[in-house]
């Protein structure tokens, strides 16, 4: 038993530092599921609280309720907070996740116990005269061929324009749809969807059928029906696709001379003119990854990501240069802004900042820089700017939110 002890600490210590291989996750994963470890989790926490005595990094936290909701946790028989809710995850990731919370400093998600604290203390959490909302609405407007606009959130259902044998749908549940009526030759026409800062995801429908949903402050341009032997999209800005599949009619995606190819298959392209690398990561399938220059398709360094892959490549460059593949890139985190969650792994603020700028529309300005800080964790998209702020105050960043400005006082 006193082994079996030693090697739970070993692996709970692995995962909270984050050093620990999958094979010992799996293993982790597997004593968890068994419910029958609560004695060495126990003595565990108690060893981390002993270790983080600084009462300006730790908030205070009933550590038997913590206990008693991570068990609670486990066996699937506890209802998210309420302010912000955690999100569902399988068992064990959601121990893993009330883990890493509890014990992780300099993280945002900490934020999360230290709320609740405050709550049953009767601490104030309402919305303050200064805050700036989550996007409650969808701001995204259509572009047409013949240079009208289309604002979506004015229109109802049904159909919103006409072009040659296609029509655009608005469907019931938001979705924009492309649909070819019958008979006629195939309309060359190319309409823009832009998704604007300050709104929610949208998601269409191309006339091939393939799925796209664009992050705020994302755009595509796209034929209204495609001709010819291939099907060609240009981004800008965060896109996730879901392809129809047709061999003989490759799929394309471009941004400033890079160019994805794709059969049929789920990925993400994160290509905001704001960041310094475009980032195409593989879900599902296969695509291959042509960078600038060179003679494109014919490329030899051109990449085939496989699942899990995530090709990266510089965004302000003309040069011909080698994709970086990374391998086993975590896709919870990629894909999170779809799901309604901002995730951090690692996150430099600087880039943590940038996400909240773009969803909240606010200007982010810095006193004396950046802080040269990273982030792990995860909250809900649909916070108030000052409760999402709330975590990286705890790390002893300071901000000021003036209007739709937010001020970085810093340390």
């Amino acid at each position: 038993m006193e082994k079996e002890n030693e090697r739970i600490q070993y692996l709970l210590k692995a995962w909270t530092s984050r050093s620990i291989t999958p094979a010992e996750e799996r293993e982790l994963a597997a004593w968890i599921g068994e419910n029958d470890g609560q004695s060495a989790l126990h003595a565990y926490i108690k060893e981390l609280v002993d270790q983080y005595k600084p009462a300006e990094l730790l908030p205070a936290v009933d550590w038997e309720i913590v206990f008693e909701r991570i068990q609670a946790i486990k066996q699937q028989r506890i209802e998210p907070l309420p302010q912000p809710p955690l999100r569902q995850m399988r068992p064990w990731l959601r121990w893993a996740a009330a883990a890493v919370i509890v014990f992780a400093i300099a993280t945002i998600a900490i934020v999360l116990y230290s709320d609740r604290q405050r709550k049953k203390s009767g601490a104030d959490l309402s919305y303050h005269p200064s805050d700036v909302s989550a996007p409650a609405s969808n701001k995204a407007m259509i572009t047409l061929a013949d240079g009208r606009t289309v604002a979506l959130d004015s229109l109802g259902t049904g159909t919103l324009a006409r072009q040659g044998n296609v029509k655009v749908v608005k469907l019931a549940d938001g979705q924009i749809a492309y649909q070819s009526t019958d008979g006629g030759a195939l309309t060359i026409a190319y309409n823009t969807l832009s998704n604007p800062r300050g709104s929610k995801v949208i998601n269409i429908t191309l006339s091939d059928g393939s799925h796209v949903w664009l992050n705020t402050g994302s755009s595509i341009t796209y034929p209204v029906a495609f001709a010819g032997n291939e099907r060609k999209v240009n981004i800008s800005g965060e896109a996730y696709f879901e392809v129809a599949h047709n061999a003989s009619k490759p799929f394309y995606v471009t941004k400033e001379g890079m160019e994805v190819k794709v059969l049929g298959t789920h990925f993400n392209v994160n290509a905001y003119d704001d960041e310094s690398d475009i980032k195409v990561t593989l879900l599902e399938g296969s695509v291959k990854v042509f960078p600038r220059g060179g003679s494109k398709r014919e490329d030899k360094s051109a990449v085939t990501l496989r699942p899990g892959q995530q090709g990266v490549l510089p965004m302000n460059t003309t040069a011909v240069v080698k994709i970086k593949v990374v391998n086993n890139t975590d896709l919870d985190a990629v894909m999170a802004w779809k799901n309604g969650l901002f995730q951090f792994d690692h996150t430099p603020m600087e880039a943590v900042l940038k996400q909240l700028g773009r969803w909240y529309d606010i200007e982010v300005v810095y006193e004396n820089g950046p802080p040269d800080l990273k982030l792990w964790g995860e909250m809900k998209r649909d916070l108030t700017l000052s409760q999402a702020l709330r975590g990286l105050g705890k790390i002893g960043v300071n901000f000021k939110i003036d209007g739709k400005k937010l001020i970085v006082m810093g340390k």
